[in-house]
């Protein structure tokens, strides 16, 4: 949190400059398209909350939509969500 709110302040500070964010999410397939998709969909809106909570400009947040990968011994590494920050 005190990263993101960091993140923030610098995004005031920035002028003509723009900082924007990129939330990536992802699931293996375990379950139906329909699970693994609501999955993907409500981790990456779990942390487009937290960003703004934690003071990030809603406008400045882009969802990029994640994919899904075959269920495997090494699983727990697709169910995860990622952000990009990006200064333009």
């Amino acid at each position: 949190a005190n990263d993101i709110s960091r993140l923030a302040a610098i995004d005031e500070l920035l002028g003509e400059s723009e900082l924007s964010f990129e939330i990536r999410a992802f699931a293996d397939i375990a379950g139906t398209p329909e699970q693994h998709a609501a999955v993907r969909k409500l981790r990456a809106a779990v942390l487009q909350q937290y960003l703004i909570a934690n003071g990030i400009r809603e406008s400045a947040i882009s969802i990029i939509p994640g994919q899904s990968e075959p269920a495997t011994d090494e699983s727990l590494r697709w169910r995860r969500a990622e952000i990009k920050a990006r200064v333009e």
